[in-house]
Protein backbone atom coordinates (compact mmCIF):
# COMPACT_ATOMS: atom_id res chain seq x y z
CA UNK A 1 0.00 0.00 0.00
CA UNK A 2 1.30 3.45 -0.93
CA UNK A 3 1.33 6.33 1.55
CA UNK A 4 0.99 9.82 0.12
CA UNK A 5 1.59 12.60 2.64
CA UNK A 6 -1.05 15.34 2.57
CA UNK A 7 0.80 18.63 2.47
CA UNK A 8 -1.96 20.71 0.84
CA UNK A 9 -5.49 21.48 1.96
CA UNK A 10 -8.40 19.25 1.00
CA UNK A 11 -10.69 20.97 -1.48
CA UNK A 12 -14.49 20.91 -1.54
CA UNK A 13 -16.30 18.76 -2.66
CA UNK A 14 -13.91 16.03 -1.36
CA UNK A 15 -16.41 13.59 0.16
CA UNK A 16 -14.07 12.61 3.00
CA UNK A 17 -13.91 16.13 4.40
CA UNK A 18 -17.00 18.01 3.22
CA UNK A 19 -19.98 15.60 3.21
CA UNK A 20 -22.02 13.57 5.69
CA UNK A 21 -19.69 10.61 5.06
CA UNK A 22 -17.62 12.36 7.75
CA UNK A 23 -19.41 11.86 11.07
CA UNK A 24 -18.38 15.30 12.34
CA UNK A 25 -19.77 17.05 9.24
CA UNK A 26 -22.98 15.02 9.62
CA UNK A 27 -23.16 16.19 13.27
CA UNK A 28 -22.79 19.88 12.37
CA UNK A 29 -19.02 20.29 12.89
CA UNK A 30 -17.50 21.06 9.46
CA UNK A 31 -13.93 22.20 8.80
CA UNK A 32 -12.09 24.00 10.29
CA UNK A 33 -12.08 21.46 13.10
CA UNK A 34 -9.27 19.11 14.13
CA UNK A 35 -11.48 16.07 14.71
CA UNK A 36 -13.32 16.59 11.41
CA UNK A 37 -9.95 16.77 9.65
CA UNK A 38 -8.60 13.59 11.34
CA UNK A 39 -11.75 11.66 10.45
CA UNK A 40 -11.53 12.90 6.84
CA UNK A 41 -7.85 12.04 6.56
CA UNK A 42 -8.41 8.46 7.79
CA UNK A 43 -11.35 8.12 5.38
CA UNK A 44 -9.04 9.36 2.61
CA UNK A 45 -6.47 6.71 3.60
CA UNK A 46 -9.11 3.98 3.34
CA UNK A 47 -9.54 3.44 7.08
CA UNK A 48 -12.95 3.23 8.73
CA UNK A 49 -12.54 5.82 11.50
CA UNK A 50 -15.96 5.25 13.05
CA UNK A 51 -14.55 3.45 16.10
CA UNK A 52 -12.35 6.47 16.92
CA UNK A 53 -13.69 8.84 19.55
CA UNK A 54 -16.51 11.08 18.40
CA UNK A 55 -15.72 13.62 21.11
CA UNK A 56 -13.16 16.39 21.41
CA UNK A 57 -9.51 15.88 20.53
CA UNK A 58 -8.55 15.28 24.18
CA UNK A 59 -10.81 12.20 24.29
CA UNK A 60 -9.14 10.35 21.40
CA UNK A 61 -6.15 8.81 23.18
CA UNK A 62 -8.11 7.38 26.13
CA UNK A 63 -11.03 6.18 23.97
CA UNK A 64 -11.60 2.42 23.97
CA UNK A 65 -11.22 0.99 20.45
CA UNK A 66 -9.06 -1.57 18.65
CA UNK A 67 -6.30 0.79 17.48
CA UNK A 68 -2.79 0.57 18.96
CA UNK A 69 -1.60 3.41 21.21
CA UNK A 70 2.10 4.20 21.14
CA UNK A 71 4.72 6.84 21.89
CA UNK A 72 6.42 6.17 18.54
CA UNK A 73 5.16 8.23 15.57
CA UNK A 74 4.32 6.48 12.30
CA UNK A 75 2.87 7.93 9.11
CA UNK A 76 -0.88 8.27 9.16
CA UNK A 77 -1.04 8.08 12.96
CA UNK A 78 -3.30 10.38 14.95
CA UNK A 79 -1.22 12.60 17.25
CA UNK A 80 -3.23 13.37 20.40
CA UNK A 81 -3.06 16.30 22.81
CA UNK A 82 -4.85 16.82 26.11
CA UNK A 83 -6.84 19.93 26.96
CA UNK A 84 -5.87 22.71 29.36
CA UNK A 85 -7.93 25.24 31.31
CA UNK A 86 -7.93 27.82 28.50
CA UNK A 87 -8.37 25.27 25.69
CA UNK A 88 -10.32 22.39 27.17
CA UNK A 89 -11.08 20.48 23.95
CA UNK A 90 -7.51 19.31 23.30
CA UNK A 91 -6.28 18.71 19.75
CA UNK A 92 -5.56 15.96 17.21
CA UNK A 93 -3.43 15.98 14.07
CA UNK A 94 -2.08 13.46 11.54
CA UNK A 95 1.58 12.44 11.24
CA UNK A 96 2.49 12.86 7.57
CA UNK A 97 6.29 12.46 7.58
CA UNK A 98 8.68 10.99 10.15
CA UNK A 99 12.06 12.68 9.68
CA UNK A 100 15.42 11.25 10.71
CA UNK A 101 16.25 14.23 13.00
CA UNK A 102 13.71 13.57 15.79
CA UNK A 103 11.04 15.69 14.07
CA UNK A 104 7.76 14.94 12.31
CA UNK A 105 5.56 16.83 9.87
CA UNK A 106 1.92 16.91 10.89
CA UNK A 107 -1.20 18.04 9.04
CA UNK A 108 -4.12 19.54 10.92
CA UNK A 109 -7.17 21.76 11.02
CA UNK A 110 -7.91 24.22 13.81
CA UNK A 111 -11.36 24.99 15.19
CA UNK A 112 -10.10 28.49 15.98
CA UNK A 113 -9.30 29.36 12.39
CA UNK A 114 -7.04 27.37 10.06
CA UNK A 115 -8.89 25.10 7.63
CA UNK A 116 -5.58 23.30 7.04
CA UNK A 117 -1.96 23.68 8.00
CA UNK A 118 1.20 21.65 8.33
CA UNK A 119 3.93 21.97 10.92
CA UNK A 120 7.31 20.37 11.46
CA UNK A 121 7.64 19.70 15.18
CA UNK A 122 9.74 17.63 17.56
CA UNK A 123 8.38 14.12 18.12
CA UNK A 124 6.27 13.74 21.28
CA UNK A 125 6.18 17.49 21.90
CA UNK A 126 3.39 19.73 23.13
CA UNK A 127 1.61 22.02 20.66
CA UNK A 128 -0.30 25.26 21.33
CA UNK A 129 0.57 24.67 25.01
CA UNK A 130 -1.42 21.41 24.97
CA UNK A 131 0.24 18.37 26.59
CA UNK A 132 1.18 15.52 24.23
CA UNK A 133 -0.70 12.28 25.02
CA UNK A 134 0.52 9.83 22.38
CA UNK A 135 -0.20 8.43 18.92
CA UNK A 136 -3.02 6.23 17.64
CA UNK A 137 -1.34 4.03 15.08
CA UNK A 138 -2.77 3.88 11.57
CA UNK A 139 -3.61 0.19 10.98
CA UNK A 140 -2.41 0.18 7.34
CA UNK A 141 1.00 -1.26 6.42
CA UNK A 142 2.81 1.11 4.07
CA UNK A 143 5.74 -0.17 2.01
CA UNK A 144 7.04 3.21 0.88
CA UNK A 145 7.39 5.16 4.10
CA UNK A 146 9.89 7.99 3.66
CA UNK A 147 12.88 7.65 5.99
CA UNK A 148 14.96 10.65 4.88
CA UNK A 149 13.80 14.00 3.60
CA UNK A 150 16.08 16.39 1.74
CA UNK A 151 15.34 19.58 -0.14
CA UNK A 152 16.81 19.79 -3.61
CA UNK A 153 18.20 22.98 -5.11
CA UNK A 154 14.84 23.32 -6.87
CA UNK A 155 12.99 23.39 -3.50
CA UNK A 156 11.32 20.03 -4.13
CA UNK A 157 11.10 17.46 -1.36
CA UNK A 158 12.86 14.21 -2.20
CA UNK A 159 12.07 10.97 -0.37
CA UNK A 160 14.28 7.96 0.11
CA UNK A 161 12.13 4.84 0.38
CA UNK A 162 12.81 2.04 2.86
CA UNK A 163 13.05 -0.46 0.03
CA UNK A 164 15.58 1.76 -1.82
CA UNK A 165 13.34 2.57 -4.78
Amino acid sequence: MIYNPRLTAPVSPDINYFTNKNIYVASGYPLPNCTTYVQGRWLELGIDPNSLSTGDGKSYYAHSDTYVRTSVPTVGAVMCFDGIETQTAGHVAIVEIVHDDNTITISQSDFYGDLFSTARITKNSNIYGLPFQGYIKNPNDYNNVPTIQKKSKFNFILFKRKNGR
